[in-house]
């Protein structure tokens, strides 16, 4: 959870406003209740990010409701929502996404093989012990 910690905070702080800032944080249902998970929303909410929730997320974090999960905050805000696995989160981003951007940080093959299979993005990025690996098409989507 270092990594993801790492990677959450740099997507969101580096530059808000940058069109593949992190807008929403799709987090499994089993890490919900980690300590974890809990010290990445802290470090979010300490560098002055605003959290707000999905429905389900809401119910479990207590945070505000976001006001649709189709939303670029483009500053400094992001939406927690929780899903059940990775086909729930791949649902997710084609439903809410902007189609620009996503990441999987994972530590499981078949998981992160999925999700470059099912999700047609600008830049796909997978995030690997030791290693990024990201498949990027700016020139044909964006």
């Amino acid at each position: 959870m270092d990594m993801a910690k790492r990677i959450v905070m740099d997507a969101k702080i580096d530059y808000p406003a940058a069109c593949n800032a992190m807008e929403t944080l799709l987090v499994h249902k089993d890490l919900m209740k980690t300590p974890e998970l809990n010290d990445i929303l802290v470090a979010l909410k300490t560098a002055g990010v605003n959290l707000y929730c999905g429905p389900v997320a809401h119910k479990v974090l207590g945070y505000p409701k976001a006001d649709s999960l189709h939303l670029e905050y483009s500053s400094m805000a992001c939406t927690v929502e929780i899903v059940d696995d990775v086909q729930s989160a791949i649902d997710h981003i084609h439903r809410y996404g902007s189609a620009h951007t996503d990441c999987v940080v994972t530590t499981d093959d078949k998981v992160a093989e999925t999700f470059l299979r099912q999700v047609d993005r600008c830049c796909r990025i997978i995030q690997r012990e030791y290693k990024i690996l990201r498949w990027c098409s700016f020139w044909t989507r964006c």
